[in-house]
């Protein structure tokens, strides 16, 4: 499991997995188990997977299920885990009892880990901080429940008892706080051992702010709120709100649910790496981002959903939003055999922006090189593109056309010389926008800065008040988190690529039309808040020739996250 040391930090940069935590097992095409780990073998009575999943590996596929864990203790987790067939899932990471048989090339293979709260898992890591027994009863109540009365409940104890073992256990792992013992002991239970505490993990996974990666780091290492106001120099209710910020990004309510949730982020992203790519990611808060440094030194932030053997499927975000893609549209893709990729453009999420920040046609030209830079270095000849921003995908197909293949544009917009609809409040604030620009910039961070979801979810309810089917999708809670998972980053200052783009929006002059578009799909929400839908198609048919265009009944400006299956049927049509 290697040397626990005598770092703290939560965040490990190259972890080791805990063989002991590795749930593998290869079956038959009838279901039945041929061989499994030692920790299969402990929890199969207790594991449940979905049938499809089987079904799916047996045509084939390789896919990513959530498997049900029940285990005796009470309660009920869900695992990720990845399924596929022998003759490709022998290229993983697996045990090698595991990938001997797999390498016979007959049946299916099962792979993922333990949940944190995993007995055995558990046991050994309080055995190897020399816990006795007591102590580790009330430990593993402390992972599972966080509460001392119900800790108490587990360990069948009294409070006062479960208080004093606990005491003893934080002695002998170190750590002064029950979230630093519970982060502890998941990550070494995993065998995802700390290798550093450095925030900028927490800042580019999660997008929280410096300030709060710094907090959220020392707070899911156990330090007090007044240690970390003194270490940070801040006042203690500046670290108060900052942590309820922070807590609602991870959904959880407490520092151990936060320690916990940073350890078991741990164990999806070794879960991804493992199948070398060919599972796809779907989590909720974290993204699976990956930094590339351009051939010109600037950086690159991107994520690819997987599944590395999928049809590459770029999703270019919106003018309004950064690179995370909707775990609705996530989902339909995936669904539809497709690899998805997301990058920020310049200026926009952990994207190094353009210097030449006021030339727009030059960051789209940057932005089509940082997007060619990243399909090569996932070794991608060809993607198709799903575009929320449509300057980006008429310059890819200008500049690289052998590159791309079909190209849905969603809800395309128009230029403001054109656009005639200035009711409701969309209308309103485009009017006070168009008159002065850089108000924008100012407007925007105001708002990003003061952003929470229960805000969100009222904003999104009054912007949307004019969109009868806007208004009903945004009282979908996924989608008031997913459309928070997409602008959070503005909250962090980082917001020069919007900027910029919403001014150039304004200025924009008449577009020319364009040739050789017959591989170009275009829907229209009909019920968009921002353009009229008559415009937007009376418009884009002469400028895009041969392109089909589609008004989708029932949708409008949230239509990726409402209706996703549209933009399937227009990719695969």
């Amino acid at each position: 499991m290697g040397d626990v040391g005598d770092s703290g930090g939560l965040i490990a940069s190259a972890p080791s997995f805990n063989r002991r935590a590795i749930i593998a097992a290869v079956f038959n095409h009838a279901g039945d188990p041929l061989i499994g780990t030692r920790a299969y073998t402990d929890i199969r009575d207790y594991l449940s997977i979905a049938p499809d999943g089987f079904e799916a590996a047996r045509h084939g596929a390789v896919v990513r299920t959530l498997a049900e864990f029940e285990p005796p203790w009470g309660g009920r987790e869900l695992v990720l885990a990845a399924l596929g067939p022998a003759r490709v899932a022998f290229n993983w990471r697996l045990p090698e009892e595991i990938a001997e048989v797999a390498g016979r090339g007959s049946g299916i293979v099962l792979l993922t880990a333990m949940p944190a709260s995993d007995e055995q898992v558990l046991i050994g890591a309080c055995q190897a901080f020399g816990l006795n027994g007591l102590e580790t009863r009330v430990a593993m109540g402390a992972v599972r429940a966080g509460d001392i009365q119900p800790i108490a409940r587990i360990a069948q104890v009294s409070p006062n008892t479960a208080k004093e073992a606990l005491a003893g256990a934080m002695r002998k792992v170190g750590v002064t706080r029950r979230a630093a013992l519970v982060g502890r002991l998941s990550l070494v239970a995993l065998g995802t051992v700390p290798k550093d505490s450095h925030p900028s993990w927490l800042s580019d996974a999660w997008g929280l702010t410096v300030r709060q990666a710094q907090i959220a780091g020392l707070i899911g290492n156990g330090i007090s709120r007044g240690d970390v106001a003194t270490a940070l120099g801040l006042g203690q209710a500046v670290v108060r709100k900052e942590l309820e910020a922070i807590y609602q990004t991870f959904g959880v309510n407490t520092a151990a649910g936060l320690a916990r949730k940073l350890a078991e982020s741990l164990a999806v992203r070794w879960l991804t790496e493992a199948t070398a790519g060919d599972i796809g990611f779907d989590d909720e808060w974290s993204e699976p981002l990956s930094i590339l440094r351009t051939k010109q030194g600037r950086r690159v932030s991107y994520s690819d959903y997987g599944p590395r053997s999928g049809r590459p499927t770029l999703v270019l975000h919106s003018a309004s939003s950064n690179r995370p893609v909707s775990r609705a549209l996530l989902r339909a893709l995936h669904g539809a055999g497709r690899r998805v990729i997301a990058i920020d453009r310049p200026g926009f999420g952990l994207t190094d922006d353009f210097r030449r920040s006021r030339e727009v046609r030059a960051r789209m030209v940057a932005a089509v090189q940082d997007t060619l830079e990243v399909l090569d270095k996932l070794n991608i000849a060809q993607a198709d593109i799903v575009s929320r921003h449509t300057p980006l995908a008429v310059r890819c197909h200008v500049l690289a056309p052998e590159r791309f293949g079909v190209i849905v544009l969603v809800n395309p917009g128009l230029p403001a010389v054109v656009d005639t609809r200035r009711s409701g409040l969309s209308g309103f604030s485009k009017t006070i926008f168009e008159a002065n620009p850089w108000a924008i910039r100012q407007t925007l961070r105001g708002v990003a800065a003061h952003m929470s979801i229960p805000r969100l979810a009222r904003l999104l309810r009054t912007w949307m008040r004019d969109s009868p089917a806007d208004r009903a999708a945004a009282e979908n809670p996924e989608l008031v988190r997913d459309y928070f998972r997409g602008v959070r980053m503005f909250g962090t200052g980082r917001v020069s690529g919007c900027v910029a783009e919403m001014i150039e929006r304004i200025r924009e002059g008449p577009i020319e039309p364009l040739p050789f578009y017959n591989e170009w799909r275009i829907l229209v929400g009909s019920s968009d808040i921002l353009y009229d839908p008559s415009e937007m198609t009376a418009f884009w048919r002469p400028r895009l020739p041969g392109a089909t265009i589609r008004e989708v009944r029932g949708a409008g400006r949230l239509l990726p996250y409402s209706h996703p299956e549209a933009i399937v049927e227009a990719l695969e049509s």
